[in-house]
């Protein structure tokens, strides 16, 4: 006789993103391209809300999504800096001569 008892239940599920991942992945990419510093500031506060969301249901949730959209976010705001500070020296370069 064999035992049948684990045929009945399913299979576990994968942990899956939260929202939140999602959204700071999203956000992180439009801060790269159509909203510089609001998207990635954005991008980092998605990623943090999504890194908490996993912290308290690890069984349930990844936070791939959410880490990539962190990293985005600082990315999309170090460019931003780094515009800012060169549009800067140009100015000052112009305003010089």
């Amino acid at each position: 006789m064999s035992d049948t008892s684990d045929v009945s239940r399913p299979p576990p599920r994968a942990p899956s993103n939260p929202t939140t991942g999602v959204v700071a992945l999203v956000m992180g990419i439009l801060g790269l391209t159509a909203l510089p510093l609001v998207g990635s500031i954005l991008a980092l506060v998605f990623a943090s809300q999504s890194r908490q969301e996993v912290e308290r249901a690890p069984q349930l949730y990844t936070d791939e999504m959410g880490r990539i959209g962190r990293i985005l976010g600082w990315v999309g705001i170090g460019l931003a800096l780094l515009g800012l500070l060169l549009s800067g020296v140009v100015l000052a370069i112009f305003l010089s001569l």
